[in-house]
């Protein structure tokens, strides 16, 4: 072998050797090294912080009465397990037993205590692993248990489920329905609200437009008696002028005939015998006083006539122009008031101020009930609005033809009866004749002058019509009229409105298939209503009555309950049977239609249900304040 096989040789042995191999001894030395040095710092700690941790030793493995170990919090520091002072625990046997230790190192004593500890960790290890297993199992064992039992029972538990469902659907649809009625009542408050705040706001203009039409009113007054005023003075100066110029005339006469009175006197004294003498004196002295005594009058009203001349003219130029182009400039509407006019000549005619007067301050109306309607418009009432309604009627001998052939009188018509043009009587009204409303013959039928006509395919009034005839004369003391289900009456090929006197654009409004069948108010024959000095029932309430909060009736309503949907209503603890839309006054809500009421039964009536028309509006029954016929359809509009 030659020497450089031999380096390659050795070169080999070690590229091909492991660490242990190259590096053994090293790593055997340094091993070694650090045991004796952890060993060294181990053994110098305990003795250092011996008595500490003898006080410590195996207070971990402090167990309760149940047998669960305290955790380190409650016992402190447990040395026993520290892998730092567990190998030299033989050096404290003693001490940590209580007794003397014989041995400088109990090895007996650490070889107990590492077995001691390694037991202890490998319990614990073991239960730690082992415990999700042994809980699954019991909780499987648990859940078999119960499905073993549920599946017992299961054919009870079916019926159960089925209840349930049925409970739950029950209640869904409960608390739907529940929802639908308060959103309902939400939707009708946010709309009533709506209503007040309209109502507030037509209110606050009304009464501005009142003070505006107060200062108006005073302002054409002031006017007025001012433009009276000037009139007044030109009239007097001119009158004056016009007795001046008459006197004049008049003492030139007087001038005249006294002048030919004392001649007269003279001639008498010196020409007829001596027994004439005193009258010829006397007719001397008459003549020449009344001569004398009319030259100073004729004088005086002589210098009168220039005077109220230059008087009048100065009024003219300097007052009267004046004043009157000052006047011109105000507004139209502040212009003399011919009614303020009127009221001062009617005042003049009767010696007294009662015309001004009821002019300026009209009589207001009668206190009553408070009533929360809608207030009117400028210059309207509730009793003119009524008055209004009132007109649109016929006279009582009006013909109506039946689709049966017959032809019978307004007034004897009966609920249900069928006219010509197909429409149905649904409803009957009568009213008492009032003699300010007009009558007017149209194609000799006799109706108010208000009622609509068709006429070119629009609705006009009748004494708009360009064939009516106003009757200056008429007698009767009631009027009549009808609502039918088409909403016209045809008589003599002539179409009126009925009652209602609804346009197409209302019709389509109130979006209803049957008006009379969902809308149509009215209570039952035999509800109570209180008059001054007695309570009747409605159905024998009579035109004219004063019901006991003041009101008026003018007008009865008979209504056919057959083809209408009635119902038993129960408003503040009173029932009241009647119509589907019966309008009262409600304190949460303001203007109510009993449609809108939750707490009602359905019940048939088959005897004609009733209503009246008061001068006020309101109908009050019991403790509830309801509105009259005419609201039913004029407050859903």
């Amino acid at each position: 072998m030659n020497k450089g096989d031999f380096y390659k040789k050795i070169n080999d042995l070690y590229d091909k050797g492991t660490y242990l191999e190259k590096y053994g001894l090293q790593a055997i030395l340094a091993a070694v090294i650090i045991i004796l040095v952890f060993s060294a710092i181990s053994y110098l700690t305990l003795r250092k912080n011996e008595s500490e941790i003898v006080h410590n030793w195996g207070r971990g493995n402090v167990k309760t009465e149940n047998g669960e170990y305290l955790d380190r919090q409650q016992t402190g520091p447990d040395y026993k397990c520290d892998p730092r002072y567990a190998p030299l625990a033989g050096f404290m046997s003693g001490k940590i037993q209580n007794k003397t230790q014989e041995e400088t190192y109990d090895a007996a004593f650490a070889a107990e205590n590492f077995t001691e500890c390694v037991t202890d960790t490998l319990e614990d290890f073991t239960l730690s692993l082992f415990n999700p297993f042994l809980l699954i199992a019991s909780m499987t064992h648990a859940n078999l248990g119960n499905f073993t039992m549920s599946m017992g029972g299961i054919m009870d538990v079916v019926p159960k489920i089925r209840k349930q469902v049925a409970l739950f659907i029950q209640s869904v649809f409960n608390k739907l329905g529940m929802f639908v009625s308060y959103m309902r009542k939400f939707i009708y408050k946010i709309s009533d609200m709506y209503q007040r705040g309209m109502g507030i706001a037509g209110i606050t203009l009304y009464i501005f437009q009142v003070i505006f039409f107060q200062i108006i009113g005073m302002a054409q007054l002031i006017v007025s008696v001012i433009n009276n005023w000037l009139e007044a003075v030109v009239v007097i100066l001119i009158n004056i002028l016009i007795v001046a110029v008459i006197a004049l005339i008049a003492l030139v006469i007087v001038i005249g005939a006294g002048y030919i009175i004392w001649l007269a006197g003279f001639a008498l004294a010196a020409t007829f015998p001596p027994w004439t003498l005193p009258f010829g004196i006397l007719l001397v002295i008459v003549g020449a006083i009344m001569w004398v005594g009319s030259i100073i009058a004729s004088v005086v009203v002589f210098l009168v006539i220039p005077i109220t001349l230059i008087a009048l003219l100065f009024y003219a130029l300097f007052i009267l122009i004046p004043v009157e182009h000052l006047v011109a400039l105000f507004p139209n509407y502040i212009q003399p008031d011919p009614g303020a006019a009127l009221a001062l000549s009617k005042g003049k005619e009767k010696n007294n101020k009662v015309g001004l007067l009821k002019y300026l301050f009209p009589a207001p109306p009668k206190p009553g009930l408070s009533k929360p309607n809608k207030p009117p418009s400028p210059g309207e009432t509730f009793t003119g609005k009524m008055a209004e309604k009132l007109r649109h009627c016929f006279d009582k001998n009006t013909i109506l033809s039946l689709n049966n052939g017959k032809n019978i009188e307004i007034s004897k018509i009966k609920l249900g009866d069928i006219l010509k043009d197909g429409g149905v009587v649904t409803a009957i009204y009568k009213a008492k004749y009032d003699k300010q409303h007009e009558i007017y013959s149209l194609k000799e039928t006799l109706v108010t002058g208000e009622h609509l006509v068709l006429y070119n395919n629009n609705y006009i009034a009748v004494k708009n019509h360009p064939e009516s005839i106003r009757i200056n004369k008429y007698n009767k003391k009631h009027i009549y009229c009808v609502s039918t289900s088409n909403k016209t009456i045809k008589i003599n090929e002539t179409i009126f409105s009925d009652w209602d006197e609804l346009t197409n654009e209302e019709i389509h409004r109130l979006n209803v298939v049957d008006i009379h069948k969902e809308l149509e108010g009215g209570f039952s024959g035999d509800t109570k209503i209180k008059l001054n000095n007695q309570e009747v029932s409605i159905e024998n309430i009579k035109l004219g009555d004063k019901l006991s909060t003041g009101e008026t009736v003018l007008g009865i309503m008979q209504i056919d309950s057959k083809n209408t949907n009635c119902f038993e209503y129960n408003i503040k603890g009173n029932k009241i049977v009647g119509g589907p839309n019966i309008m009262y006054q409600n304190e949460s809500l303001g203007i109510n239609s009993t449609k809108n009421e939750i707490n009602k039964r359905r019940v048939d009536i088959n005897t004609p249900l009733y209503h009246i028309i008061t001068d006020t509006t309101m109908v009050p029954i019991g403790n509830t304040l309801f509105f009259d016929y005419q609201s039913c359809l004029d407050n859903l509009l």
